[in-house]
Parts: C-alpha cells; sequence; structure tokens
C-alpha cells in the first residue's frame, strides 16, 4: 500500500506540521527523528485522529483525508500497547474482529493463527498481567494484524522494554513484515534501530523532512548537518563562521587512515571501549575529532597521533 501526503499541514499550538511526500508500499518505513519533530503527528494523521488544515492523505491511490478512522482499515500498536487488563490474550486479539462482526468460529481461527504468527501459540487464555513486556507487546501486534489492516503503525513499540529484549523483538517485527508483505510505518527516535530494520528510513526536523532514502543513503550521504550528525557517529568541522553560510567538513570515526588524504595531527584526550573497536576523541587545531582504532591498537591518553581522511570520504555540509 503506497502513501502519499500532498501539501500536509498542520498547526497544533507554536508546532508547524509540513510534509509533501510519497512513500512506496510493500516496505517498513522508520518516521525518525527526535522528540518534538512531529513522528507521532504523522502517525495520527495517518490513522485519522488528526485531520491536516492542508492537503491531502492517499492510501494506494484512495483519498482516505476524510474517511473517519475505524474506516481505514489501518492497524495501531501504541507506545503503551494499550491493551485490556480484564480481557485474556486471546480476547484482546479478538477484540477488534467482534466490533466487525466476524463469525465465532472464524475470529477462534483468526485468533489461533495469529497467537502461533507472534511466538504465543498457548497462550490465548493468558491474563494480561500474566505476562511478560514482550509477550504483551506480541499481543498488541496481533491485535493490530486481526482484520488484516492494509497499513500497520507502529509508535515506538519497544521503548518500554531493555536493550536486549529491543533487539530481539524489532529482528521479530522486521521477519513478521517481510512474511506478510504489509506496509509498515514504525515510529522511533531511535537512529540504530531505524537504520537495522527499515527499507526506507524518513529522517523528520521541526515538522519537515530532512532527508527520505534507504538507511545506507542517509549514513553514507547526508544532506545536511543535522542529517550527519544525528544519523550515526560523526565528525562535524566548522570550515566558515557564523557570519557567512555556514559550511561544515563531515566523515565518519571509521574514515580514518594512514595514507593520502587529509592530514590531522593532534593529542588524544579520551579512549572508549566498544568491543570490536576503540574509538579515541583527539584534540586538533581543526577541532575535536572521534577516531577509531582495531582493539590491537598501541594508543594510549596523552600520545600525539597523526592520521589521515581519504578525500572521498570526505563531504562538505551546509
Amino acid at each position: 500500500m503506497s502513501l502519499k501526503f500532498k501539501g500536509i499541514k498542520k498547526q497544533l499550538g507554536n508546532f508547524s506540521f509540513d510534509v509533501d511526500i510519497e512513500l512506496e508500499g510493500g516496505m517498513l518505513i522508520s518516521l525518525l527523528g527526535p522528540s518534538g519533530c512531529g513522528k507521532t503527528t504523522a502517525l495520527r494523521i495517518i490513522a485519522g485522529f488528526h485531520h491536516p488544515d492542508m492537503g491531502r492523505i492517499y492510501l494506494e491511490g484512495e483519498d482516505i483525508t476524510d474517511v473517519p478512522p475505524r474506516r481505514r482499515n489501518i492497524g495501531l500498536v501504541f507506545q503503551n500497547y494499550a491493551l485490556f487488563p480484564h480481557l485474556s490474550a486471546g480476547e484482546n486479539i479478538a477484540y477488534g474482529l467482534r466490533t466487525r462482526k466476524w463469525g465465532r468460529i472464524a475470529i477462534r481461527k483468526r485468533v489461533d493463527e495469529l497467537l502461533e504468527t507472534v511466538q504465543l501459540k498457548g497462550y490465548g487464555k493468558r491474563r494480561i498481567q500474566d505476562l511478560s513486556g514482550g509477550e504483551q507487546q506480541r499481543v498488541a501486534l496481533a491485535r493490530a494484524l486481526a482484520p488484516k489492516p492494509r497499513l500497520l503503525l507502529l509508535d515506538e513499540p519497544l521503548s518500554a522494554l531493555d536493550a536486549k529484549l529491543r533487539r530481539e523483538l524489532r529482528r521479530e517485527i522486521r521477519i513478521l513484515q517481510q512474511e506478510l508483505g504489509i506496509t509498515t510505518i514504525y515510529v522511533t527516535h531511535d537512529q540504530e534501530e531505524a537504520l537495522a530494520i527499515s527499507d526506507h528510513v524518513v529522517l523528520m526536523r521541526e515538522g519537515r523532512v530532512e532527508q527520505t532514502g534507504r538507511p545506507e543513503e542517509l549514513y553514507t550521504d547526508p544532506v545536511s548537518p543535522f542529517s550527519g550528525g544525528f544519523i550515526g557517529i560523526s565528525n562535524l568541522l566548522p570550515l566558515s563562521s557564523e557570519a557567512e553560510e555556514r559550511k561544515w567538513m563531515f566523515f565518519r570515526p571509521e574514515d580514518i587512515g594512514t595514507g593520502e588524504g587529509r592530514m590531522f595531527r593532534g593529542k588524544i584526550r579520551e579512549i572508549e571501549f566498544y568491543g570490536s573497536f576503540y574509538q579515541a576523541l583527539v584534540k586538533t587545531s581543526e577541532g575535536l575529532i572521534k577516531v577509531n582504532f582495531p582493539t590491537n591498537h598501541p594508543h594510549k591518553v596523552s600520545d600525539e597521533i597523526t592520521f589521515s581522511v581519504p578525500e572521498e570520504n570526505l563531504k562538505v555540509l551546509k
């Protein structure tokens, strides 16, 4: 299901939302950005909870701008899951099917099918309060998928979970999305999460789209200092003063070498261990630079080092 925002504008107090974008169907698309950038506003406009002040929204070519939320056939998983505590896991999954007047046998079959899909076979009669956070997340996902929605919206669905479980469940969500082929919009402020599971990333800033493309494109070819600084770990060195049009030299810590290229010299101020590599913060005349070293490196704090960045890895951003 392709999705199109055509000139969508929405004013919410002092916050202005202004987005014009078209996204292909069948993909997992992450809306990424810091708090207050407009990610959830975009999701609420898609779901029909916010009506735009201007513009139209299209789902697979159909104008759904004025269609009520209940008639859009869009699945939504909230940040807090919003499960009914007085209902069992199976009853939560069945809830939307009953409101749509599905038959009893069809509901039971669909619930059993989804419990198996989200790896909760046999959990249908469990009480919500007896489930772990990860299990509740799976129930919420199954409930959203139950009526076979045209589009699935996930509003930071893993934010309440610990880091290890987040990684496991985001992988499960990605596999499930690929198996079902359902277009999925995934809201997150975690750039690692967005890069890991997305086909396409929409980076937002202050109610507007800053950059959009494949994860690899946003990482290797940022279009602005904000994009370069938000995605991954980066070095941004000023090339011009505040009075001029501000320009920055951009490169990644892993771009560092010892061969030909732009040369730098400085003193190591600190070194941090990241498991598969060390990262040093080096004070140079151009500014502080983050440099990655292999685990067998001989450097220590206060060492003077010289290093280079190949010209093809340097980008000027403004």
